[in-house]
């Protein structure tokens, strides 16, 4: 009969799972970051820039800070990290905002959200 080997027990086996789940978690915060900084969002300089500020406001004036269409991830990281008055699920605030306000002050074209500009503005060509 040959050496076989035992099979890994099963904790073992959660065991790399938890670890495998804490590295991916770790990586996909990086990616985040590294998408943050591509996309033109410097954060830390948004502190309390829209403190108090309705969602809808705070998203209008980040755009007009950035003066370009941005991906939607990037508006609701600006508008959090300035601190505009949002409900108890920030993310789901400010989302809401952009969903409620789509053809009346902000469009969407490339997968870009922006003010009502010009089609130009939203070419992902340049």
């Amino acid at each position: 009969m040959k050496d076989q080997k035992s099979p890994p027990d099963l904790a073992f086996v959660r065991q790399q799972i938890e670890r495998l789940v804490a590295e991916l978690a770790i990586w996909k915060n990086t990616e985040q970051g590294l998408l943050a900084v591509k996309d033109g969002e410097f954060a830390m300089g948004l502190k309390d820039v829209f403190k108090g500020m309705r969602a809808i406001d705070a998203i209008c004036e980040f755009l007009k800070r950035e003066r370009r269409p941005m991906p939607r991830q990037s508006i609701i990281r600006g508008v959090i990290e300035g601190g505009a008055k949002l409900g108890a699920n920030k993310q789901k605030s400010v989302n809401q905002s952009i969903s409620t306000n789509m053809g009346k002050k902000l469009r969407e074209m490339n997968g870009l959200i922006g003010l009502m500009w010009p089609d130009e503005k939203f070419r992902v060509d340049r």
